[in-house]
C-alpha cells in the first residue's frame, strides 16, 4: 500500500508538471497550432481550464499525502477532474480533430493537455481509486461543462458570436450549439460512469467498487 502511495505522489508530481509545462508553452507562444493564444487569454479555452482543474486537484492530493490527511471528497474532486479533461479527450477524438485536423490538435501544449494529461488522469482514477462512490456522486461530473457552456452561450450573447464562439459550436445557430453542450454535458456523465465501472472492476477483490449508495 505505502509503494502504491509513493507511485501516486510521484504520478501526480509528473501529472502536475505536464499541465504547467503545457501552459507555460501557451502562456508564451502562440506559433503551435490552433486553439491557443498567448497570456491570460488561454484561459477562455475549456481545455485550458479543464487540465488547471486536474492540476489543481492533484496539488491537493499532494498536500493531503503529505500531511497524511485522509480526505474523503478528495476522490470526488479527482473523478470530476478525470472526466472534465475526459471531454476533452474525447470532443477532441470526435469533433475538433475530425473538424479541425488531428495534426493541429497535438502539437506543442495541445499534445499535453489534449492528450496526456487527460488519458493520466482518467488512468490514474481507474488504477488508484480506493473509495465507493456512487451513480449520484457521478452526477457532479456534469457541474464543469455546464458552468462552461453557461458562461460560452452568455458571453456570445452579450458580446456577439464573431470572435467568442472560439469552438466553432454556434456556426449552425444557438439550438444545435446549445444541443452540442448538452451531449457534451451527457458525454461528462457517461465517461464519469465509465470510468466508475472500470475502476470498481479492478478493486471488486478489496471490496471496493461502485455502488447505489456511498
Amino acid at each position: 500500500m505505502a509503494d502504491k502511495k509513493k507511485v501516486r505522489l510521484i504520478y501526480n508530481i509528473i501529472m502536475t508538471g505536464f499541465v504547467l509545462y503545457a501552459w507555460l508553452i501557451m502562456f508564451f507562444n502562440t506559433e503551435e497550432g490552433m486553439l491557443t493564444a498567448r497570456g491570460l487569454i488561454n484561459l477562455k479555452f475549456y481545455t485550458t481550464l479543464s487540465n488547471i482543474f486536474a492540476a489543481v486537484v492533484a496539488v491537493i492530493w499532494i498536500i493531503d499525502h503529505l500531511r497524511k490527511k485522509d480526505n474523503p471528497s478528495i476522490a470526488l474532486w479527482k473523478l470530476m477532474s478525470a472526466a472534465a479533461v475526459g471531454v476533452t479527450f474525447t470532443v477532441v477524438i470526435g469533433f475538433l480533430g475530425p473538424l479541425y485536423g488531428f495534426g493541429t490538435m497535438y502539437v506543442g501544449s495541445n499534445f499535453f493537455l489534449h492528450l496526456v494529461v487527460p488519458v493520466m488522469a482518467m488512468a490514474e482514477f481507474i488504477i488508484f481509486n480506493e473509495r465507493k462512490m456512487s451513480v449520484k456522486d457521478n452526477l457532479f461530473v456534469i457541474l464543469p461543462p455546464l458552468v462552461y457552456g453557461t458562461v460560452y452561450v452568455i458571453n456570445t450573447l452579450i458580446n456577439g458570436v464573431k470572435g467568442n464562439d472560439i469552438y466553432g459550436f454556434l456556426i449552425w445557430g444557438y439550438p444545435i450549439g446549445i444541443l452540442i453542450f448538452i451531449v457534451i454535458c451527457f458525454a461528462a456523465f457517461m465517461i464519469g460512469l465509465v470510468l466508475l465501472f472500470i475502476n470498481s472492476k479492478l478493486i471488486n477483490k478489496k471490496g471496493n467498487g461502485l455502488t447505489e449508495k456511498t
